[in-house]
């Protein structure tokens, strides 16, 4: 797990082969967390939001992001083909943050059930 967007400097978080098959699990809303109601902060997602390593914080963009994920024998130019099997949420609400001119001024918590 990583925040802030892609980095070439990051070291892989899992190492597959070709046509492996992996299950993945990520999170939103970093910045915003302590806002959050409860059934929104798992245990997982705030042991990360307050324990992040400085060096997997890569660039200023809000978004966690899991990875990154290298294949092995994978050349620059290769062809990348990701097939999602299934796409579940884990948790029953979803956020929507508004952002004006860098500068969050409102957030939503919705109730998915």
């Amino acid at each position: 797990m990583h925040l802030g967007g892609f980095s070439y400097l990051l070291e892989p978080a899992l190492i597959i082969n070709s046509g492996d098959t992996v299950d993945v699990e990520t999170y939103t809303g970093y910045y915003v967390y302590d806002k959050a109601p409860p059934e929104f902060v798992t245990p997982e997602f705030l042991d990360i939001c307050q324990n992040l390593l400085p060096e997997r914080k890569v660039a200023g963009g809000p978004h966690l992001l899991t990875g990154p994920i290298y294949v092995r024998d994978a050349e620059p130019g290769d062809v990348l083909e990701v097939q999602l099997d299934a796409i579940a949420p884990s948790l029953p609400v979803a956020l929507m943050p508004f952002v004006q001119v860098g500068e969050l001024y409102h957030i939503s918590f919705l109730n998915l059930r």
